[in-house]
């Protein structure tokens, strides 16, 4: 009997009841059409927003992935010309360093000339002369190894 009193009169709240909490006093909670129409024309642009910042990451990746590409290959290229300084060095030659500065700048002309027939040609049609490359690269170096002997002998014989 208790529990039937308490569930009626003291647990229970009219339905026409309006209970307001403090920090919502004033404020408007009804909605018309052109509140709705502005609200969805702002989720739009901000879902248009989202899609753009979403591509832009997207590109941003592609961009660093080939970056660090080109970070790798220049790093192997660094590598196998490493041994120019450290042969100078070691031998004594002096003009190295300005024929590698020469070397660097005709490099980087041939860069600019071949870059946009890069995009042209194959990769797989290139895969063929890597080989050549390799063979190139030792025949250079082998040769320079053998100047800078010359060299050496050279400045020993005066």
């Amino acid at each position: 009997m208790f529990e039937i009193y308490a569930l009626r009169n003291i647990f229970a709240i009219p339905d026409k009841l309006e209970i307001v909490l403090p920090h919502r006093e004033g404020m408007d909670l009804t909605s018309d059409q052109t509140k709705e129409e502005y609200v969805d024309q702002e989720l739009d642009a901000m879902r248009k927003k989202v899609l753009a910042v979403k591509a832009m990451n997207y590109k941003l990746k592609e961009e660093i992935s080939r970056t660090d590409k080109c970070v790798k290959k220049l790093e192997r290229w660094k590598e196998r010309l490493s041994f120019l300084l450290t042969t100078a060095k070691h031998y004594n030659v002096s003009p190295v360093i300005d024929t590698v500065r020469l070397v660097t700048d005709q490099l980087l002309a041939i860069k600019r000339t071949t870059t946009n027939l890069q995009s042209q040609v194959d990769d797989e049609k290139l895969k063929q002369f890597a080989i050549i490359s390799d063979e190139r690269e030792s025949f250079v170096s082998t040769m320079v190894l053998r100047q800078t002997e010359q060299m050496k002998m050279q400045q020993h014989e005066q």
